[in-house]
């Protein structure tokens, strides 16, 4: 997971402020919440849901194990 930003694994993509950009009263898509510019370099996006790009690392990770365990048969 070195490809995310360094320091930022807890931080959301988009929301309010605060050490982990999560305020709940301007949660993404509320006045005042603000969006990272590369949302792929964060594993969160709004503090309660993951970002495309760690969807897409976890679905490798089941893919691959689910093709290992079918390949056995």
């Amino acid at each position: 997971m070195t490809r995310f930003a360094a320091g930022g694994i807890l931080k959301a993509c988009c929301g309010g402020g605060g050490p982990y950009n999560w305020n709940g009263n301007a949660i993404c898509g509320m006045a005042g919440a603000v969006a990272c510019e590369d949302p792929s370099a964060s594993v969160h996006w709004d503090g309660g849901h993951y970002t495309e790009a760690i969807y897409r690392y976890i679905a490798k990770g089941w893919l691959s194990t689910a093709l290992t365990l079918i390949r056995q048969f």
